[in-house]
């Protein structure tokens, strides 16, 4: 880093500077999102929760994290960035037409308000010993069903993340590429929002090049 840049970090918390660099890449997230969700319904994608395939982040968002960070930890930047730039996004849903991908494992972040209603559940429990989601005891915020349960089969425990945690871009655990929070949005968008179409990437129809045309990298 040259001096001048270095200059004009001095005097600034690094929490400070970290938090504005995931709001600026949580702001190409947002973007990226709004074209794909625009080029989805114009090619005649059915989402399964239009009404909810993407939403900014409601009045409640700053209490919500407020609420988790006071009773149970410090939420990752990468993560509370998310909800309050982004919002949410449920992409799950298909195509008539599109065939040869099983899982495709469309995006999904669930609201922050998800959390808020599991954190609930968490400290009503008379001992960490009681949470059957994580044997650690452990705190987990819900991100996303997995691949199965998106489709309506029946699978594993959710995407999530615990808290508390220090890294600022935690691991998202139980998600099938073993990756964090920022490494599952990029290959999100590396494969125009449904990473699972790697796993049949010669077998499948699905217009990936033309999903994920332009994207902004994160």
């Amino acid at each position: 880093m040259g001096g001048r840049s270095t200059a004009a970090l001095d005097g600034f918390p690094l929490h400070i500077i970290m938090s504005g660099s995931f709001d600026e890449m949580m702001r190409r997230t947002r973007g990226n999102l709004e074209v794909l969700h625009k080029r989805l319904l114009a090619l005649g994608y059915r989402f399964s929760n239009p009404e909810s395939a993407l939403l900014e982040p409601d009045a409640e968002v700053e209490a919500s994290i407020a609420f988790l960070e006071e009773n149970i930890g410090k939420v990752p930047l990468a993560l509370s960035s998310f909800y309050r730039v982004v919002g949410c996004v449920d992409f799950t849903g298909g195509h008539p037409e599109w065939e040869g991908c099983e899982y495709p494992d469309p995006i999904v972040v669930d609201p922050v308000a998800y959390s808020v209603s599991e954190a609930q559940e968490f400290l009503e429990l008379e001992s960490p010993n009681d949470y059957t989601i994580s044997n650690s005891g452990i705190f987990r915020i819900p991100i996303a069903p997995d691949y199965y349960h998106k489709e309506d089969v029946s699978g594993g425990l959710w995407y999530g993340i615990e808290v508390p945690n220090e890294n600022e871009d935690p691991e998202l655990l139980e998600e099938w590429h073993h990756t964090t929070f920022v490494g599952y949005l990029r290959l999100c968008f590396e494969w125009g929002g449904f990473p699972g179409l790697g796993r049949d990437e010669t077998r499948h129809s699905w217009p990936l090049a033309t999903l994920k045309e332009g994207l902004d990298a994160i």
